[in-house]
């Protein structure tokens, strides 16, 4: 599937723009790529020094007043946490709004990041390994926490789980 079809996928459907509250806001990018001739999803696995310790999620953090956008966030965090320049990375789209029992508010969007480049994450401190995963290597499966995506022993799971069954209904994936 070409990019730009991924984009007007995208489109189609206005996400859900959850009210803030007293939640933290928070941005997530959601990283496509075509590595190794197979379009791919970006992880961060989080280091065991950090919250959700050992948990495999997408690059993103919180909303610093600095940062003046959500999206800019998304820019931030992932040259932080995939050692990615902002300049190579293209907005596909907007996914719903997550919120999580830790009190996090979320905004994912989907970028296009380089699938030639090396992973060089600035901070070692959160990001023990980035992990690119075929998207048809997926398997869906509901487990106690709801939906999950497994990939081998790899189990993805909670919103990070929730924000990629969004994004695979909305460009029309089945996996």
């Amino acid at each position: 599937m070409w990019f730009k079809e991924i984009e007007e996928l995208l489109k189609k459907e206005k996400p859900k723009e959850l009210p803030l509250r007293d939640f933290t806001p928070s941005a997530v990018g959601v990283p496509l790529s075509v590595r190794k001739g197979n379009l791919s999803l970006t992880f961060i696995l989080r280091t065991m020094k950090v919250n959700h310790p050992g948990q495999i999620g997408f690059p993103g953090g919180q909303y610093e007043t600095k940062d003046g956008t959500l999206y800019n966030t998304v820019l931030r965090e992932v040259e932080e946490e995939l050692g990615i320049k902002k300049e190579l990375i293209y907005l596909l789209g907007q996914l719903s709004d997550q919120t999580t029992p830790t009190k996090f508010w979320i905004r994912p969007f989907v970028i296009l990041i380089p699938g030639n480049i090396e992973y060089k994450p600035e901070n070692k401190i959160e990001v023990e390994k980035v992990l690119s995963i075929p998207i048809l290597n997926f398997k869906k499966t509901i487990g106690f926490y709801g939906v999950e995506f497994w990939e081998s022993n790899t189990r993805i799971w909670g919103v990070t789980a929730r924000i990629m069954e969004e994004h695979f209904r909305k460009i029309n994936l089945k996996v």
